[in-house]
């Protein structure tokens, strides 16, 4: 009976301490699944992102076509190159206002590239910045589901301790059930032979020749003297 407590003991530590492990493998489930929930998102930042970038990078070739063209066009047809146009002012006031419209052209061009060249800086850090996150949420993702691994390891261990325990205590048990019948079997065979043969003394006599009259039958007297 000493060594089945001692076994009862035992398993009910090694139960709690599973219902322990229990509680933290639950405990990461939740964290992983809120690190998914965090990836999930990030992801679809960076899609966002990217198209975001595909559009911006739409524009920029776009403009860049449009400026290659009117180069090519520049360059193929004298009458509305550069040099033609600052060639053929009337006068220097034409000349001044066709230099400006030139440089106004130019530099309309330049503009917009270098407008279109800090969005697409932008989206570009804004892209890497998400794919970090993501990176970091994967990788502590890792971290978690190695930790769930070794809970769930854990708890495989100490369940595998508490069905051994549980086998000895039910062997114990068995025994001290055994023990117990085997007890009262021999109680039940004392008592057959205290309670049974026949009498084998004399006549029943009384206490005392000198008198058979009772003086005090059974029951409570009202006075012990009359």
């Amino acid at each position: 009976k000493g060594e089945l407590s001692e076994g009862k003991k035992k398993a009910n530590a090694l139960h709690a301490e599973i219902k322990d492990l229990e509680k933290q493998i639950y405990s990461t489930e939740v964290e992983l699944n809120n690190l998914q929930i965090e990836i999930n998102s990030a992801k679809a930042q960076i899609s966002t992102t990217l198209n975001e970038l595909a559009v911006l990078e739409d524009e920029i070739s776009e403009q860049n076509e449009d400026l290659n063209a009117r180069l090519r066009a520049m360059y193929k047809n004298g009458e509305v190159g550069t040099l033609a146009v600052l060639l053929g002012s009337a006068d220097m006031s034409e000349f001044m206002t066709n230099m400006d419209m030139l440089e106004r052209i130019y530099q309309s061009d330049m503009d917009l590239l270098e407008q279109l060249q800090d969005q697409h800086d932008v989206v570009i850090d804004k892209k890497m910045e998400l794919q970090a996150l993501k990176d970091g949420l994967l990788a502590k993702q890792r971290v978690v589901s190695e930790k769930q691994s070794g809970l769930e390891s854990n708890k495989g261990l100490v369940a595998g301790k508490k069905a051994e325990i549980d086998k000895d205590n039910a062997m114990l048990q068995s025994q001290v059930d055994a023990l117990n019948a085997e007890a009262d079997a021999l109680i039940d065979k004392i008592r057959a032979m205290q309670g049974g043969g026949s009498y084998i003394g004399g006549q029943m006599k009384w206490p005392s020749a000198a008198s058979t009259r009772i003086s005090s039958p059974f029951g409570t007297r009202s006075d012990p003297f009359t």
